[in-house]
């Protein structure tokens, strides 16, 4: 058996005695350093991966309701029609061997494969008589010869818009696109209702149909289709409390099921619920279909409307949706505002005129003034601003710094392409552009027809 030293067996204790089993206070403190740089970098992408999770389901909706704009219009063209002025009587399409008086205003018909009239212009009567057998060869300029006595003079079709939902979103027409403050903007570009001489007409064609909520659900104590016949009866439990729904088929439906859920039909509302605990739908319901109800109401998240920009010389106009989420329907949604688009001309002195927007801009400059009345516009890139006057759409790319001038806070905007018609180079004031900037704009694009 070999000794060992005694220095050596003391040796060993001492370095079991200094060997750790745990951290340090600092290498703690480093590691809690280290994990919340990381858990915070974590935290910031929630934020970020919301607002991009909100962006994709507008422009996913938005491009369901490009898709039904664009199948509405080809299976529709009424909804383009042009709107005839105050001073003709409306007739449609040209017509064969028709009566026609002076001051009757037609458009011709569309050429096969086309949604529009060719050409794309309004014709007034001005000698009256019958029509021909055949359709005319429709002139541009001068007199069209109809038949044997009937004459037709052009007359050139004004920018307009066509948007029932904001025509009709209260008790007033409003027959003009824009407002200032809360009066009807007199200047503004003419709007139509499409056919659609109603809001709740035009809620199915001008919206996206996917914005159903429920407004309650429950189990009915009876279903009755015979006392009311062709109406059905449905009665809850006394105490339960239904909600207020209006009855419109647009927006409101109540969708019946059986009690083992393996067959359902949808009803619509016969007259509003208000109170108690009865209601009446428009359709017979069996009594079979006595499982879960549910009533759902219908907000129109996504809309649109058209904006319609004529060509030269007859040709197709230039036709583009616009397509929203949540519109408001307030007047300052369509406030207008004095604007200088890219005004430079040949001189480049720009516009002269003494105006808050004067100045010489270039070709991708737009300059906005807002009055000290005038609510505040929604300007930030990626939005969209309207040329009211030339009936086109500009997005922003980048805003400048506000200045004073005049009295009115005035913004220097460039566009992501150039201005397509300019602000006249001209010292006469009556002249200055004009630009609404409506918010929750996802998309604006050109339809092909």
């Amino acid at each position: 058996m070999i000794r060992q030293p005694a220095h050596y067996s003391q040796l060993a204790i001492r370095n079991v005695a200094i060997a750790r089993s745990g951290a340090t206070l600092v290498e703690v403190l480093m590691s809690l350093l280290i994990m919340s740089v990381g858990i915070v970098s974590v935290f910031s992408l929630f934020p970020v991966a919301i607002l991009s999770s909100i962006k994709a389901t507008q422009l996913t909706n938005g491009k369901l309701l490009e898709e039904n704009v664009v199948e509405m219009l080809r299976t529709n063209p009424q909804i383009l029609k042009i709107p005839v002025p105050s001073s003709g009587t409306d007739r449609g399409q040209w017509a064969a061997n028709t009566s026609y008086s002076a001051n009757d205003v037609v458009t011709p018909t569309a050429k096969p494969g086309s949604c529009l009239p060719s050409p794309f212009l309004l014709y007034y009567c001005t000698t009256a008589g019958t029509s021909a057998a055949s359709e005319p060869s429709w002139q541009i300029s001068g007199t069209t010869n109809d038949g044997a006595v009937t004459r037709w003079s052009p007359v050139a079709v004004e920018n307009y818009v066509v948007d029932p939902l904001g025509r009709y979103f209260d008790i007033t027409a409003y027959n003009r696109f824009g407002f200032n403050g809360v009066t009807a903007w007199t200047s503004g570009l003419a709007r139509s209702d499409g056919g659609y001489n109603t809001f709740l007409n035009a809620i199915p064609v001008f919206t996206l149909q996917d914005s159903w909520t429920a407004a309650f659900e429950g189990i009915p104590a009876s279903i009755d289709p015979t006392t009311y016949s062709p109406r059905t009866e449905v009665t809850f439990p006394t105490g339960m409390a239904l909600p207020n729904v209006p009855a419109n088929s647009s927006q409101a439906r109540v969708i019946f099921s059986n009690l083992n859920g393996t067959r359902s039909q949808v009803a619509y509302l016969y007259s509003p619920i208000t109170a108690g605990s009865t209601f009446q739908v428009a359709t017979q319901v069996p009594t079979t279909m006595n499982g879960p109800l549910r009533i759902e109401t219908f907000a129109p998240r996504y809309s649109y409307f058209l904006t319609v920009s004529r060509q030269p010389f007859g040709r197709a106009p230039k036709v583009s949706a616009v397509i929203r989420f949540n519109r408001a329907y307030n007047y300052s949604d369509e406030e207008v505002y004095d604007a200088n688009f890219a005004s430079n001309g040949t001189g480049g002195t720009g516009f002269t005129a003494s105006s808050a927007v004067a100045g010489a801009l270039s070709n991708d400059q737009i300059r906005i003034a807002v009055g000290s009345s005038e609510p505040p516009p929604l300007l930030q890139e990626g939005n969209y601003i309207f040329d009211a006057t030339n009936c086109d759409w500009y997005q922003i790319a980048a805003i400048g710094a506000p200045s004073t001038v005049m009295g009115s806070t005035v913004y220097d905007i460039t566009a992501t392409r150039s201005i397509q018609t300019q602000t006249p180079e001209t010292n006469n004031a009556s002249l200055v552009g004009h630009a609404i900037l409506m918010p929750g704009i996802i998309k604006v694009f050109d339809i092909e027809l």
